[in-house]
């Protein structure tokens, strides 16, 4: 089966690959629940689990190193804007 829009093929399910759509669409849902979980629990709690999650999810094999750099990257951009550029991210249950 071929989508087409205006004539033009756009999906030929024949050739796309099903590990990765279902990928694609658990980033999507887990997208979609950081969105949803940011505002209530906060940046610094729904941030790092966000992260590696995504990092394991695209394949990152070092658990311990994914853990340390998305807690790292998070307390980084959670102080950068709070102190630099004085922007107050969601702080949720910690706030």
């Amino acid at each position: 089966t071929v989508i087409k829009c205006k004539g033009i093929p756009l999906i030929d399910f024949k050739t796309v690959n099903t590990r990765y759509m279902i990928r694609v669409l658990i980033m999507f849902l887990l997208t979609f629940a950081y969105y949803k979980l940011l505002k209530p629990v906060g940046f610094l709690l729904t941030t790092p689990i966000y992260l590696f999650a995504s990092f394991t999810l695209f394949g990152y094999k070092k658990k311990l190193t994914a853990a340390i750099i998305a807690v790292v990257f998070s307390v980084v951009v959670y102080f950068l804007f709070s102190r630099v550029f004085m922007v107050i991210l969601p702080r949720g249950i910690l706030g």
